[in-house]
């Protein structure tokens, strides 16, 4: 016996679901992209103490690591320092990019997974509402793409917020004003890429989807590949490729442009920021507000040591709406009704078959057994028909693979053991 259950799934439910089961390699890959940029960052810094240990110079570097950080007195003490960080921005570099590769597996195969179980247990009559290539590239592109949701689309943003929270306590004791011109430069750049965003999306869906025809036309003509050598059809086939290969060309160059553009954006955004930075220290200065002049120059050195973790963040909308429309296809199958069998259930061979004005999706223009159908168990049946589909239409009724959208059909079953 079967019948129809439904379990709702969200993109963020899969993610949240996943995180949970693979959550210490989530917290390894969070800690070692932390400590990889926070290292990096110092190794920077770290150079202050090299121009006054041995070139005696007192810069603007050297008086901040002295002020919030501690004092470095001989030039053993720092090289040892250097070698340290130098060890741990490697081998943080290492497992972060090891924690990456794995995280995207494990994602990769936990969705293929899932997807796989869902399918098989889809009704028959939701299978075929869709072609063979979409199918296909469920597990090809679409998984690819998928993929790295985990990595670029949710752990690596709360790195990057988590850097930038970091930095800003100390660029606030700086200057509280020129820290309020970088965040409203940034969120202002961030409303502008909105509606380049949606532009992107429906153009990403729109190649996704010729791809989809193009692998779907591909898959049926291999799989037919000796009737086209046979019947000399080769370079007609060719020509009508070639046509379906043009559309997704055209799309892929549209798409490439506004891709480029919401790529370019948040890193034009981010120097746009760094020149008003410097235009307000300028004006400030001419009219003798006092800004000091080291404490301005750490200020732009460290919004360029976050500057990835800035440009990552503004672009984080366009990433997530590219990405998505993958995602979105594989949460689609998950989402479908699925069959549920009651393994304890056997047929009864006592009654009979019954079917009356059976309309299916598969046949929108046909009602099929207008006259009941009755086919008594245990009896040979001699069944004349006159559409060439109903013996197709009805072996797929009985076993299950046709669901009627209207009509009657009665399977006789009993319950036991």
């Amino acid at each position: 016996m079967q019948k129809e259950i439904s379990v709702a799934q969200t993109m963020s439910s899969v993610l949240i679901s996943f995180i949970r089961t693979e959550k210490l390699v989530v917290f390894g890959y969070f800690c070692c992209y932390l400590f990889w940029i926070f290292a990096k960052i110092f190794l920077m810094l770290s150079l202050g103490w090299f121009y006054h240990l041995v070139l005696k110079l007192d810069g603007p570097k050297f008086r901040f690591l002295n002020s919030y950080f501690y004092s470095v007195n001989n030039t053993n003490s720092y090289f040892i320092l250097f070698t340290a960080l130098v060890l741990i921005a490697l081998i943080c570099a290492y497992f972060k990019l090891y924690f990456s590769k794995l995280l995207t597996e494990k994602f990769s195969f936990f969705l293929r997974n899932l997807i796989v179980q869902k399918q098989f247990q889809t009704f028959a009559y939701l299978h075929h509402q869709k072609s063979f290539g979409k199918y296909l590239l469920r597990y090809s592109g679409d998984l690819s793409t998928a993929q790295k949701l985990i990595t670029k689309g949710c752990i690596d943003p709360v790195v990057h917020v988590f850097v930038i929270l970091t930095i800003f306590k100390i660029l606030v004791s700086f200057s509280f004003s020129l820290t309020i011109i970088l965040i409203g430069i940034n969120l202002v750049g961030l409303s502008l890429l909105l509606p380049l965003n949606i532009k992107l999306q429906y153009l990403a869906q729109r190649r996704r989807d010729q791809r989809s025809v193009n692998l779907n036309w591909i898959a049926l003509k291999l799989l037919r590949f000796d009737t086209l050598k046979v019947t000399n059809k080769s370079n007609l086939e060719y020509k009508r490729f070639v046509k379906k290969s043009q559309k997704l060309y055209n799309f892929g160059i549209q798409y490439a442009k506004f891709s480029s553009v919401t790529t370019i954006l948040p890193q034009f955004i981010f120097y746009v920021s760094v020149g008003c930075i410097l235009l307000f220290f300028w004006k400030s200065h001419d009219k003798m507000l006092q800004l000091n002049p080291d404490s301005v120059f750490i200020f732009i050195l460290l919004v360029f040591y976050i500057k990835n973790s800035l440009i990552n963040l503004v672009g984080l909308p366009s990433f997530w709406k590219v990405n998505q429309v993958s995602y979105l296809k594989i949460i689609e199958i998950l989402n479908r009704s699925t069959e549920q069998f009651d393994l304890t259930a056997v047929l009864s061979f006592k009654k009979q078959v019954i079917l009356q004005d059976i309309e299916l999706t598969e046949y929108p223009q046909n009602t099929f057994f207008k006259t009941p159908l009755h086919i008594p168990f245990h009896q040979t049946t001699l069944i004349s028909v006159k559409n060439a589909n109903t013996p197709f239409v009805l072996i797929n009724l009985l076993n299950g693979i046709f669901s009627p959208e209207k009509g009657k059909l009665e399977v006789p079953i009993v319950t036991g053991k």
